[in-house]
């Protein structure tokens, strides 16, 4: 169990502000290498195939062990969104930048969207690939998988799965092994997907963990969709190998729209969606979507998507600033503070130092190593609270907007006339860079002499330095709670253990009594048949003498009459 220090959102950006001043931001990639997005491939299987499976299942207990696997896997992406959507990616920070707007996925929001019925605040934990195919095997009642892998053993061709599925469809009592192959099967092509029509062993992995352990795959989903935007955004082509229906679906909830479609989950029904497609997106296009969000902030957008309710928001896990994250092929970091506003939070200058840095492939010799500090990191969370009552409105420290309107550093190369598809303006990544420790030290003068001018500020400073003091001093209560309560169930352990001992004797004591009785109930039974037996002869020999006499009496009665009618 985690152990959790939950702070509101004003006290947390206090504290983040103050520490940011003395750390500074983290590395920044030169943006100007950075290429446009020309090629571009979403790795999405014909989903009709997989959904004719479920017509005839019960959908609500789906849901109740899925969420909303089935909604999601029925998505359309339009790929000219995506496609301009990841030109604005910030490698580094982990954001999309559209001039003065930040905006990022976040675990909670993907969350909201996927509806799983697991604890959120869980990291993934990867399973041994080796161990992926026995456990899938018990899991599916389906022996001998390992024939339906691919020659290299990368994955599960999912035809061969499809007719597994249709057995298990005519096979009485085999509902769950059937809920489980289009579980997996939406799994491996649409939140995982690797190649077309193959479910990666890692993805069979997130699947096997969900079922035997209970982990929510949203931190996975989310991992792999942050490491997907960084490769893509610094070679700008390939394959996008993440949940693209879910990205999309985040983005557009975001921009305008002339229906208000988003509400209460309306775009699960695909119709009103459909219609905005067509009226609005589908003639869109490349450039016509690179337009639609160059346009943002100054066109009509939402920082909150309506869909988002008031939920603990989690901001940094152990040592670490910010929320380190294992997905299926690797790890990476990304800093929910730094879009605080998405969630309703007032949105303070984030702490970043150490955030570019943070990623690696599971492929390293040293990457297991790091996924152990990851989950030791997630045993202690940094929570901001969520809000009584509505959402506030998005709002923004006044040292937030001077951090992030200094001066712009260099946008992305821009591509030829003939081949960009629309122009990136400049001052597309605007942040601030410390480079070196001149630079630091000249900030932190800087900001020195604005604190000295103002008292206020120092009263606040005061202020948030008793807060801590006070949460450090909360912390060590709770600590000091929670061992007394562990002393506690340690005592309440061993007096059940010695219950258990006892129950376990006299257990012992009535099997005894019990074999015994049961001996000497045979030796009364065979008592009862020999007596049954010796009554039994002795009504026949009765029965026999009673007749014989009866025939006597008979014999004499004959005698005794002939004599009198007889002439003397």
């Amino acid at each position: 169990m985690a152990i959790i220090t939950k702070f509101t959102t004003v006290e947390y950006g206090q504290n983040s502000e103050l520490s940011q001043l003395s750390e500074g931001d983290c590395s920044r990639y030169d943006a100007r290498k950075l290429p446009v997005v020309k090629d571009l491939n979403c790795v999405v299987y014909e989903m009709k195939k997989i959904l004719g499976h479920s017509q005839n299942i019960d959908e609500a207990a789906f849901f109740g062990k899925y969420g909303r696997l089935l909604e999601i896997a029925k998505i359309e992406v339009l790929n000219p969104a995506i496609k301009a959507l990841i030109n604005f990616w910030d490698p580094d920070y982990r954001c999309f930048s559209f001039g003065n707007v930040d905006l990022c996925p976040t675990i909670e929001e993907y969350g909201i969207l996927t509806e799983f019925p697991k604890h959120l605040h869980r990291v993934y934990f990867p399973l041994r690939n080796d161990k992926v195919i026995p456990e899938l095997s018990k899991l599916l009642k389906t022996p001998h998988l390992s024939r339906f892998l691919e020659k290299n053993g990368s994955g599960l061709r999912w035809k061969f799965l499809e007719v597994e599925l249709e057995k298990k469809k005519e096979q009485y009592g085999s509902m769950l092994e059937r809920d489980r192959l289009i579980a997996l099967g939406i799994y491996g092509l649409v939140l995982f997907p690797n190649l077309i029509g193959v479910i990666s062993l890692e993805a069979a992995a997130a699947f096997v963990e969900y079922e035997n352990t209970h982990v929510n795959p949203t931190t996975a989903i989310l991992a792999e969709t942050f490491l997907t935007l960084n490769h893509f955004r610094k070679t700008g082509k390939g394959a996008v190998r993440c949940c693209t229906q879910l990205l999309y679906i985040w983005m557009v909830s975001h921009v305008e729209t002339k229906k208000p479609i988003f509400n209460n989950f309306w775009w699960f029904n695909q119709k009103p969606l459909k219609i905005m497609e067509e009226e609005e997106w589908g003639i869109l296009g490349d450039q016509g979507w690179m337009k639609k969000l160059q346009e943002l902030p100054s066109s009509s957008f939402s920082w909150k998507a309506p869909w988002v309710k008031s939920v603990d928001v989690i901001v940094s896990c152990g040592q670490k600033c910010w929320v380190p994250l294992i997905g299926i092929t690797g790890y990476v970091s990304y800093a929910p503070a730094l879009v605080i506003r998405q969630l309703g939070g007032i949105q303070h200058i984030p702490r970043t130092v150490g955030l570019a840095e943070f990623f690696g492939f599971f492929k390293d010799q040293s990457a297991r190593e790091v996924l152990e500090t990851i989950k030791q990191d997630w045993c202690h969370l940094t929570v901001i609270q969520k809000e009584s009552g509505s959402l506030r409105d998005p709002s923004s420290s006044e040292g937030y907007e001077k951090w992030r309107n200094l001066t712009p550093i260099a946008a992305p190369k821009k591509p030829c006339p003939e081949d960009r598809p629309s122009r990136i303006e400049e001052g597309t990544l605007k942040r601030k860079k410390v480079s070196n420790e001149e630079d630091l030290m000249e900030q932190l003068e800087r900001l020195q002499i604005e604190l000295g001018k103002s008292k206020e500020d120092k009263a606040a400073l005061e202020r948030m330095m008793m807060e801590g003091d006070k949460s450090r001093v909360f912390l060590n209560e709770q600590l000091e709670s929670r061992d007394a309560k562990i002393g506690m169930l340690e005592t309440q352990l061993s007096k059940g253990k010695a219950v258990i001992e006892e129950s376990e004797k006299e257990r012992g004591r009535l099997i005894l009594d019990w074999m015994q009785s049961s001996s000497e109930l045979e030796a009364l039974k065979a008592d009862f048949n020999g007596y049954q037996e010796n009554i039994e002869d002795k009504f026949l020999h009765v029965q026999a003498e009673l007749l014989d006499r009866i025939e006597k009496y008979d014999k004499i009665k004959q005698e005794i009459y002939d004599e009198r009618n007889s002439p003397s």
